[in-house]
């Protein structure tokens, strides 16, 4: 009992001050989708030209709101991890990024990271999000040339993979 403070302020400092700022422990293994999509901007409507499947008509409508117009090439969905709780990012590219980059992975919620020039925003911009993150960075790949790669953090090991090829999608206007 004479420890007891000690115990309640170990406790605040373990789980309210993290969440409180913004920040949000991981309590337990998370299964992540995640869609890589190359957006080649036109003045047309935003359409999907590859990987229709891959994109939710709510993800659609999300994109189209924040004013994006164009053409989407989706890539495929990748599932990482295990449990039951279970997180959705789509990454919208415009370009290769210049440098690594790390996003941070929903907490087990849908959410969109979209590029816009060397940043990414979160939509919806509330998303409540993990510490283990989502990394991409730029990779000359000797046969595909101009490659964005991935890495995930699952806690016990990373994976990852080829996001993006640069030069397979030509816009169709």
């Amino acid at each position: 009992m004479k420890n007891f403070p000690l115990v309640i302020l170990l406790l605040i400092a373990i789980y309210v001050i993290p969440i409180g700022c913004g920040k949000r422990l991981d309590l337990g293994p998370q299964r992540l989708e995640m869609v890589f999509a190359q957006w080649i901007p036109t003045t047309n409507p935003l359409v999907i030209r590859e990987g229709e499947w891959c994109i939710t008509p709510d993800e659609l409508k999300t994109l189209s709101a924040q004013g994006i117009t164009g053409e989407l090439f989706a890539n495929g969905i990748i599932t990482r991890g295990q449990g039951e709780k279970k997180g959705r990012v789509v990454v919208v590219l415009a370009t290769n990024v210049a440098d690594s980059v790390e996003l941070r992975q929903p907490d087990g919620r849908n959410a969109i990271y979209l590029q816009r020039g060397s940043t990414f925003v979160l939509l919806p911009t509330n998303t409540p999000t993990i510490a283990k993150t989502l990394t991409i960075k730029p990779y000359d790949a000797p046969v595909d040339g101009h490659t964005t790669v991935w890495w995930i953090d699952m806690g016990s090991v990373i994976q990852g993979g080829t996001a993006i090829i640069w030069n397979k999608h030509r816009s169709t206007k």
